[in-house]
């Protein structure tokens, strides 16, 4: 399903993976397997890994019965799902050019004092500027105190940034134990390397928006964004380039569409690609679930147990899309009775009855919105979206 010219392309974008891990195994960092993007049973706290320290957390909080107690120093690239709890990018997918549920953390790390502040940017500089050799007038590179001896004012703009998320302004002190946390996007970097306008115009995305563009009845992507992008088609790419991704990964790791916790996030992440898919790409029925192979072969390189959880993955989300449009079918049946029982002459779609159809029979109230514009309607999104907040609350 891949050409030859993607696999020439994709290399760059596995390079840049293997370069970082070998730089850093020449400084003594000990090469740490990505974990899986479930948490641990140990750690409730988080629906999804959504960074590359989520693993060494024992570490760093100094228990004493931590499996990683032997590390000075590591490197790894991460698996990490960003779409739930206090790190969720879910809703921002699609709206730029950059923000992605599902990503790859390059990262390295100084356990209890391996070595100091000042080495973490030398190694950063040299991997950035020799190793990928990127321009170092490209670098923007702040100093939080400033610095008269290089004539450097004090970055008061991340000093404002920190205030305003509650770090409190004060003296610091030393703490107990000295790590330190380096990290960097991958599809990010890849941009940058490959000098494109995007993450999504990076070689590990080609197939899959070339795929989605060849099933398209609306044209090819266009990396456009807001007003720029009309009937918001660029947006739904990305976001069904993202999602994929991020579900095929989750279901490899074990997740299963649920009700419930991360499992009902990958529900709603695949039923927003088929509402995507469909309504905004003119893409038929059952379709989303070809792209598994495309997927699975970029990234399965790093992550082989892709390649053998594939027909699983498969055959899992076509069961979801069926499930899908069967509720979407009967929401149609639905929404026709309640707009017949509209007061004479009201153009509004109530709040209440949205919410009856998302909550009840799980249409989504962008599927609702669509609906009421075929007829002329408005729906009393402000009144939904009150009733969705109640029902949290309860």
């Amino acid at each position: 399903l891949i050409s030859g010219v993607y696999l020439v392309f994709i290399f760059l974008y596995f390079q840049i993976r293997r370069n970082f891990i070998r730089f850093f195994e020449n400084y003594e960092h000990i090469q740490v397997p990505s974990s899986s993007v479930v948490p641990s049973f140990e750690d409730r706290s988080l629906l999804f890994t959504n960074a590359g320290m989520n693993q060494f957390k024992s570490l760093l909080l100094g228990r004493t019965d931590n499996r990683w107690a032997f590390l000075k120093r590591a490197v790894s690239y991460q698996k990490c799902i960003r779409a739930g709890g206090k790190h969720n990018d879910l809703e921002d997918v699609g709206k730029d050019l950059h923000h992605q549920t599902f990503f790859e953390m390059l990262g390295n790390w100084s356990f209890n004092d391996s070595y100091s502040k000042e080495d973490a940017c030398k190694l950063a500089w040299h991997f950035l500027t020799e190793v990928l050799s990127i321009d170092p007038d490209r670098l923007y590179v702040s100093y939080f105190g400033g610095s008269s001896k290089f004539n450097l004012p004090a970055d008061e703009n991340c000093k404002k940034a920190w205030l305003g998320i509650g770090t409190r302004n004060g003296d610091l002190h030393p703490l107990p134990s000295h790590h330190i946390d380096t990290g960097m996007g991958l599809e990010r970097l890849a941009a940058v390397m490959q000098n494109v306008p995007s993450n999504f115009d990076i070689d590990a995305f080609a197939p899959i928006m070339k795929y989605i563009s060849s099933v398209s009845k609306h044209g090819a992507y266009g990396g456009k964004v807001a007003d720029e992008d009309i009937g918001g088609r660029d947006a739904s790419y990305r976001i069904l380039a993202d999602h994929m991704r991020a579900v095929i990964i989750a279901l490899a790791d074990g997740v299963e569409p649920s009700a419930v916790d991360a499992g009902f996030i990958v529900r709603k992440m695949l039923r927003r690609s088929f509402w995507h898919a469909t309504n905004r790409l003119g893409i038929d029925r059952f379709v989303c679930s070809e792209l598994v192979p495309l997927v699975v072969g970029t990234l399965k390189m790093a992550y082989p147990e892709l390649a053998t959880a594939s027909e699983r993955i498969q055959k899992c989300i076509a069961d979801e899309e069926r499930q899908y449009w069967s509720v979407i079918d009967k929401g149609y049946s639905l929404f026709e009775q309640m707009r017949l029982n509209l007061p004479e002459g009201s153009n509004v779609f109530s709040g209440e009855d949205a919410f009856t159809l998302h909550d009840t029979h799980g249409v989504p109230i962008e599927v609702t919105e669509d609906l009421a514009k075929e007829h002329g309607l408005d729906v009393d999104t402000k009144r939904f979206l009150e009733l969705k907040e109640q029902a949290k609350v309860c």
